[in-house]
């Protein structure tokens, strides 16, 4: 079965995203063509969600209002392949680090709904010199690690 789910440590117990309480599950569509076996997700502060896809963006769901919102990297329909999410971070309140298949490390406003991307320069030793970042972390003194190929 392809999606999510929520265990509540709580009650032991587990749900199916198709069967929690007021939220509507994406469409068989959505997840068969963007969401694969090994998607990365966040939840927010304020228990919203953030998916990160296999060439769809970033899809945001907002299950108090069952609101599902999908932002993308590329406008143009044919660049899909810049739409792939691999690692979710929170940065902020109101940002996510984003790490991409073939866009490097790249920022998600959560407010303003736009990404930035940091810029690639191979010639210099202070750009990230990645295109793939499959893994980011911060540890206690602030520094990020990101994991690259």
């Amino acid at each position: 079965m392809l999606g999510f789910g929520a265990y509540s440590l709580r009650h032991d117990t587990f749900q199916i995203m198709e069967r929690l309480p007021g939220v509507r599950p994406a469409t068989v569509e959505e997840f068969g063509k963007y969401f694969d076996p090994h998607m990365e997700m966040i939840v927010d502060d304020d228990d919203q969600i953030f998916i990160g896809t296999d060439g769809g963006g970033i899809y945001h769901l907002i299950p108090d209002i069952n609101s599902w919102t999908n932002y993308r990297l590329s406008d143009h329909p044919d660049l899909e392949s810049r739409d792939i999410v691999i690692a979710l971070y929170p940065k902020t309140d109101s940002s996510i680090y984003v790490g991409t298949r073939f866009q490097g490390l790249c920022t998600f406003n959560t407010s303003t709904r736009t990404f930035d991307c940091i810029e690639r320069d191979r010639n210099s030793e202070f750009r990230l010199h990645i295109e793939a970042t499959p893994a980011i972390e911060k540890d206690r003194a602030g520094r990020l690690w990101v994991g690259m190929s």
